[in-house]
């Protein structure tokens, strides 16, 4: 790899420990807050991330200049909606992930509002898989 290259990919693929205060609310359990942290392994270049233990990659859903969308997806059905949106302001570095889901009635919403800071990129890894 020239030097160029590896200097792009080590600006592409990083790290980010994001902390913060994680809100969940369901009628079962009622509003409950706690701290959360959280690390994910993303590489721009080829738009994949994975979290904690990166038991598998997943592609990222938008990349723009001042924001970072890892998941950005809503569903609706007749009986039941769902949204599940994480993303990061690159500017900031502020972290908000939101995963609200109806169904029949009954709302479950977990919110995460933190901070991300950047570090080394500890790579992705290789998968064992039998078919």
């Amino acid at each position: 790899m020239t030097p160029l290259l590896a200097l792009t990919a080590a600006v592409s693929a990083f790290n980010l420990t994001c902390t913060g205060t994680m809100h969940s609310f369901s009628r079962a359990t009622g509003s409950v807050s706690k701290p959360y942290t959280a690390i994910y392994r993303i590489d721009l270049t080829r738009k994949i991330w994975c979290e904690g233990d990166c038991k598998g990659t997943a592609p990222i859903a938008r990349v723009l200049p001042t924001s970072l969308f890892l998941r950005d997806e809503d569903g609706n059905s007749a009986s039941d909606t769902q949204t599940d949106a994480d993303w990061i302001d690159r500017e900031t570095g502020e972290h908000h992930s939101l995963l609200e889901t109806s169904l029949s009635g009954m709302t479950v919403r977990i919110r995460m509002e933190g901070h991300c800071e950047r570090s080394a990129f500890t790579g992705f890894p290789k998968f064992k898989t039998k078919f």
